[in-house]
């Protein structure tokens, strides 16, 4: 919410300074308005690229077993067998 309210308040200060003729001025906001997200979008992008790259590297150390567990399992441990 906070983002959209800084929008607004350039676009005013935009259209205030189209309003007065000072139609530099209102370039020069437009200019530094479009780099300013440009340069947030970027930091994103780094961002997510470096959080897939950390799921990535999640995902290539997971352990999984490849073995029946219920092989495994203990004599007595099933209801009606007896332990040895």
């Amino acid at each position: 919410m906070i983002d959209q309210i800084k929008f607004i308040n350039i676009l005013e200060e935009v259209k205030g300074l189209l309003e007065a003729g000072a139609n530099i001025g209102a370039i020069d906001k437009v200019d530094k308005s479009i780099k300013k997200y440009q340069l947030e979008i970027e930091e994103f992008e780094r961002w997510a690229d470096g959080m897939s790259e950390s799921d990535a590297n999640l995902k290539s150390t997971e352990h999984t077993n490849s073995y029946d567990s219920s092989i495994l399992a203990h004599p007595g441990s099933f209801p009606g067998e007896k332990s040895e």
